[in-house]
């Protein structure tokens, strides 16, 4: 059975058989959110063997909620991501694409275990040379996710820039560079350098 994507849902089959003939007599399928439901104490300890090392990072005060659709919404969880991304690697920019988040950060104690739920495929940071050129390419790209089927490949999310994107037609609209001190520097997105 299917329960979504992106660990939005699991799932939970309840079936009966006919003792004598093995056959499926009923089935039931639900589909449960993942929103609400919180590991237990024995799933936690399964995953720190499994995974290993769970130290402590730190404690999240507040969150806000991760959108219905984070492949055509801003993600205020995956801009955190990006944030802490440019800060570690002390760039300029920082950009994730937003399917590669697959859990949620929740309020209370955040740990190690808790970051390899957030993007369970061991993805590297990698620093690279962007021309604006590069960037503006990229965006109108992804920017088309609003309007493509199945909204793929979805938006970016970034730290250190600022962008805005037509719901109607996928068009990047704007783009503007944000420096260390908060100022916006517009870039070009008709003739991007």
């Amino acid at each position: 059975t299917q329960a979504g994507k992106d660990g939005y849902n699991f799932g939970e089959l309840n079936l009966e058989f006919d003792k004598q003939t093995g056959v499926i007599t009923s089935a039931q399928n639900n589909v449960i959110s993942t929103e609400n439901y919180k590991p237990n104490l024995i799933y936690k300890k399964v995953l720190e063997s499994e995974l290993g090392d769970n130290e402590l990072l730190g404690t999240v005060e507040s969150v806000l909620p991760r959108p219905k659709n984070q492949l055509t919404e801003e993600n205020p969880q995956a801009n955190f991501v990006c944030d802490a991304m440019k800060n570690e690697l002390v760039t300029d920019i920082a950009l994730l694409n937003s399917s590669n988040l697959r859990s949620t950060i929740d309020k209370g104690q955040f740990t190690k275990l808790d970051v390899k739920m957030l993007s369970p495929f061991n993805n590297k940071m990698e620093i690279a040379n962007v021309t604006e050129k590069d960037l503006v390419e990229a965006f109108k790209f992804t920017s088309k996710s609003l309007t493509n089927l199945n909204n793929k490949p979805g938006i970016m999310d970034a730290s250190g820039l600022k962008y805005s994107i037509s719901k109607s037609t996928g068009d990047l609209k704007s783009m503007a560079f944000v420096d260390k001190e908060g100022k916006e520097h517009p870039i070009n997105i008709m003739t991007p350098i």
